[in-house]
């Protein structure tokens, strides 16, 4: 516990929550680039995370976010929505009309209807 005493004594008047938030971007930034570039370019993205700004690093892991959440949403309409021609069709010739359709009709009024009605109002 001293030691971590000391080394916030060392930081005496930075923002302890901006430093943190810094921190914490930072880790993003690593491990969100890491997981989009792969391992073969880690030295690389340690090397940009160092000369990379914090906003300019939160506006990479905004996107990297962003395309990785794309990327999940795509796999899973893949695994979720059925091939379109596995779908079964509903045929409307079984379908049962409604008891609404009955009262209404279920045929479109003809325009001499629709004039006739017109006149009696």
């Amino acid at each position: 516990m001293a030691t971590l005493r000391k080394i916030w004594e060392a930081f005496r008047g930075v923002d302890r929550r901006k430093m943190q938030f810094e921190i914490d971007i930072h880790r993003l930034f690593l491990l969100t680039s890491y997981h989009r570039q792969g391992s073969e370019s880690l030295d690389a993205l340690g090397e940009l995370g160092v000369k990379l700004s914090s906003e300019e690093q939160q506006r990479v892991v905004q996107d990297n976010v962003h395309k990785q959440v794309t990327h999940i949403g795509e796999s899973l309409d893949d695994i979720l929505l059925p091939e379109p021609q596995c779908k079964m069709p509903a045929p409307d010739a079984c379908k049962k009309p409604s008891g609404l359709s009955f009262a209404v009709g279920s045929r479109a009024p003809m325009t001499d209807e629709l004039e006739t009605l017109g006149e009696l109002f």
